[in-house]
């Protein structure tokens, strides 16, 4: 929408859903998606994947929306692309997304995984526009391509997200103070 249509849009959709809104400004842009996987060795981020959108309207914003995630036969799916290799082309960039990933990794108390999503605009400036503690997770999406970039087989992906959530339940359970009988205990006075 355009920006002087979003304050009249946010109020009816609130008043008629009964539900918060936002509105988030459309960034002209490169889009990039950055997944981190927890391992026993700390976070780490998979090979950056940059979304190459085609298959839209001449003038139509480049977003990765419902037809471009979601409709096989739509030609925003058939168009919009994955790239990887950020890293070896521009490793400052890749650098610093990562940085901002990681930060976002920390601030949130993310385990397991996560993915971080970033526009770039015309003049290099990231700006964040999605963290997202638990992404769609199946063969065909970005973070599973990231790991099968980085060698991760899809089954290994899954396996060390399953890994991470055993090892922060194991945590938990020896911090809540739980006896060998089964109880739980009060924590000790200090």
């Amino acid at each position: 929408m355009r920006c002087a249509d979003a304050p009249r849009v946010v109020a009816a959709r609130t008043l008629r859903l009964k539900t918060e809104h936002f509105v988030e400004a459309y960034i002209e842009g490169r889009e990039f998606h950055l997944t981190l996987l927890e391992r026993i060795s700390g976070v780490k981020v998979l090979p950056i994947a940059e979304i190459l959108f085609g298959g839209l309207e001449a003038h139509a914003p480049k977003i990765f929306g419902y037809d471009a995630k979601w409709t096989p036969d739509s030609a925003a799916y058939i168009g919009t692309l994955r790239r990887f290799g950020l890293e070896q082309d521009e490793p400052e960039l890749a650098k610093t997304l990562k940085k901002f990933a990681l930060a976002c990794w920390t601030l949130f108390g993310f385990s397991g995984y996560a993915r971080v999503d970033f526009r770039v605009d015309p003049t290099g400036a990231p700006f964040i526009i999605d963290v997202n503690p638990n992404p769609y997770l199946t063969p065909d999406t970005e973070d599973a391509a990231a790991g099968a970039e980085a060698g991760l087989s899809y089954q290994y992906l899954i396996g060390s997200i399953v890994e991470s959530a055993l090892g922060v339940l194991q945590a938990s359970a020896r911090n809540s103070h739980v006896s060998p009988s089964g109880t739980q205990s009060r924590p000790p006075s200090l």
